[in-house]
């Protein structure tokens, strides 16, 4: 429901930063892209450390981007997923509003490892095998982690148009609508996403596990005895 003329797409991850925009005539088509390789220190498990060593890698990177060079200081920035917790539960059917969003927090505050106060959050309704429940959805992630994306970004002249989850794009991009269910695992260089979709497309659990391309990496050099290079 954002409306917005231009922007492009910032992903920024703990070992690199990609960037991409699109352009969309008959269809979308990717018109400029590129990405920079982050050293060790600069982001670990999505939190900045360096903001200052982020800057140069990002603003050389759109110095570098081609084809063309970004047309637009607003961005859709990707949340790290490693930062962004997603569980289901179930409530009352019945329950509305008020009274729905007291339920949602209380189960929130009891049964998960995260201060409700100190996060933003929403949620997504869903239709329950039993009728007298209801599935909730729940997507949080802690304040001060989108407060220093966007204020990084701010730093730099860039302006925040929308906040996602990089799992949320992925889904768009290359499910279709079927009666099965679907996970989609997106294998990064120190983490790993599992993100499980139900036969609507929509997100009912995403699970981060510190296992990714950099461990597999170090045990095939191991196992074929390669010198790192």
């Amino acid at each position: 429901t954002i409306k917005f003329d231009k922007a492009f797409g910032l992903d920024i991850g703990d070992r690199s930063v990609e960037i991409i925009e699109l352009e969309k005539l008959f269809r979308f088509s990717a018109v400029t892209y590129g990405r920079v390789e982050l050293a060790e220190g600069i982001i670990e498990n999505g939190k900045i450390l360096n903001p200052n060593l982020l800057a140069e890698k990002l603003k050389k990177l759109l110095k570098e981007v081609k084809p063309q060079k970004v047309s637009t200081n607003k961005v859709i920035l990707s949340l790290p997923e490693s930062q962004v917790l997603v569980q289901s539960f179930l409530v009352e059917s019945k329950l509305k509003a008020g009274a729905l969003l007291k339920a949602i927090v209380e189960k929130v505050s009891l049964s998960m490892p995260i201060n409700i106060d100190k996060t933003y959050w929403d949620f997504i309704e869903k239709p329950s095998p039993d009728k007298t429940k209801k599935i909730i959805i729940f997507i949080s992630v802690p304040k001060d982690i989108a407060h220093s994306y966007v204020r990084f970004c701010n730093s730099i002249g860039l302006e925040v148009v929308s906040l996602c989850l990089e799992s949320l794009s992925l889904a768009r991009t290359l499910l279709k609508s079927s009666p099965k269910q679907s996970l989609i695992m997106d294998i990064g260089s120190q983490s790993t996403n599992l993100s499980f979709f139900d036969s609507n497309d929509k997100l009912s659990l995403s699970i981060t596990v510190p296992l990714a391309g950099a461990q597999m990496t170090e045990e095939v050099r191991t196992k074929l005895k390669l010198e790192a290079g």
